[in-house]
């Protein structure tokens, strides 16, 4: 009968053994799931910060654009009042 116990100890033992070799595969997972998590985050913070430096110089462009218009609109009445004038 000692054989019986000597092969239920081994399929113990390689039970004990596939289960930590599966505990240590899942550690293994979540710490790079983590990695992974905490890249993104740090991807969408950069994406973030980049949409609104984009923002903000889009409304630069469009108030220097503004700005042109505006400055070239009193150049011609400026233009005309001279030209009166005359």
């Amino acid at each position: 009968m000692p054989a019986p116990q000597t092969a239920q100890a081994q399929s113990d033992a390689a039970d004990q053994a596939e289960l930590y070799r599966k505990i240590q595969i899942r550690d293994s997972l979540k710490s790079e799931i983590a990695q992974i998590d905490s890249e993104i985050s740090r991807c969408n913070k950069a994406k973030t910060n980049w949409t609104a430096a984009t923002v903000v110089g889009g409304v630069g462009v469009v108030g220097t654009g503004i700005g042109a218009i505006v400055q070239n609109n009193q150049i011609q009445q400026k233009k005309k009042e001279l030209n009166n004038l005359k």
